[in-house]
């Protein structure tokens, strides 16, 4: 696992922020490969501090070697986009886009999906301990046009003195 972040300028930054890289081997045979790796960039204006934006990058990959009829490989890639503003000291609003694409080989057989997933986020801060969040996510398997949604409501006090005041 391997962590590298870079300033690149004051209101940009990227980051790797994970790589990973393994090998089951049997007999001196490699068995079985897996890779993941995230690469990430953060923007936040210098002149405008409320204001955060995060795009990331996740390639996660899976490869049997056997021959034996219960071998599979899988391939994902996740692009996602999310940002957060702080409308004022008690109201901040978050969104997100996200796009997978999932590919699974199975001997001869292969099969590819695209899901697309959308956020939206509001919070109100009552005090630095309690506060109320409603959000709605939707997710669209593009293949089977499946759409599923997820509304909700978040109330969330912080029990711990001394901590989170």
């Amino acid at each position: 696992m391997a962590f590298l972040a870079r300033a690149i300028t004051s209101s940009w930054d990227a980051a790797d922020l994970n790589s990973e890289f393994l090998s089951e081997r049997s007999d001196d045979n490699t068995v079985r490969d897996e890779r993941k790796v995230v690469l990430g960039f953060a923007y936040r204006p210098i002149f405008n501090d409320k204001l955060n934006v995060l795009s990331k990058f996740e390639y996660k990959g899976e490869r049997d070697h056997t021959d034996s009829a219960a071998s599979a490989d899988y391939y994902s890639r996740i692009m996602s986009l999310e940002g957060n503003y702080e409308l004022n000291p008690r109201v901040d609003i978050f969104g997100k886009y996200a796009f997978k694409f999932v590919k699974d080989e199975d001997m001869n057989l292969k099969a590819e999906s695209f899901i697309d997933m959308v956020t939206g986020k509001f919070t109100y801060k009552f005090s630095k301990t309690f506060d109320i969040a409603s959000y709605y996510r939707i997710i669209h398997e593009r293949d089977s046009r499946l759409i599923k949604q997820a509304p909700a409501i978040e109330i969330k006090k912080a029990g711990f003195p001394g901590i989170d005041q």
